[in-house]
């Protein structure tokens, strides 16, 4: 019977490799964490909501700076729980940082800022934009 002659297949480690870089991030404590965002606007504002449980709204930094809205916060890991058995750990102290450019009009001096039930909400007012006029095409001689 002749012998049968197969190519190794370049990807059949791949999966493994993601496996362990997955654990190693995971198990990383300076990960930075960025919270889904719903974008919403309405007639006046732009309502910006954030899925962020177990966040106590005192420890939540809402700041605009050149037009870039930025929200963070930081957690940091209870040091009472050190000596406990835990057969996983998931939560971790760690910050969480998301920011998005704000679009022209936005009033950023009026800016309100609620948390509900795990959630963050963000209401931007914005100022009524001036019609735009299409612009005349004149044609030219020639």
């Amino acid at each position: 019977m002749p012998a049968v002659l197969r190519r190794p297949d370049p990807f059949a480690d791949l999966g493994e490799l993601r496996d362990r870089a997955l654990e190693a991030w995971l198990n990383s404590s300076d990960r930075t964490w960025t919270p889904a965002i719903d974008v919403e606007r309405d007639k006046n504002n732009l309502i910006l909501r954030a899925d962020m449980p177990g966040v106590e709204r005192k420890g939540i930094k809402i700041t605009v700076e050149d037009g870039i809205l930025q929200i963070s916060w930081e957690h940091e890991e209870q040091k009472d729980e050190e000596n406990k058995n835990y057969l996983r750990r998931e939560r971790r102290s760690g910050v969480f940082y998301r920011s998005m450019a704000l679009p022209a009009g936005a009033d950023a001096s009026k800016i309100k800022a609620k948390t509900k039930n795990g959630a963050l909400e963000v209401t931007i007012p914005l100022a009524a934009l001036p019609k735009r006029e299409p612009i005349k095409i004149t044609p030219t001689a020639g």
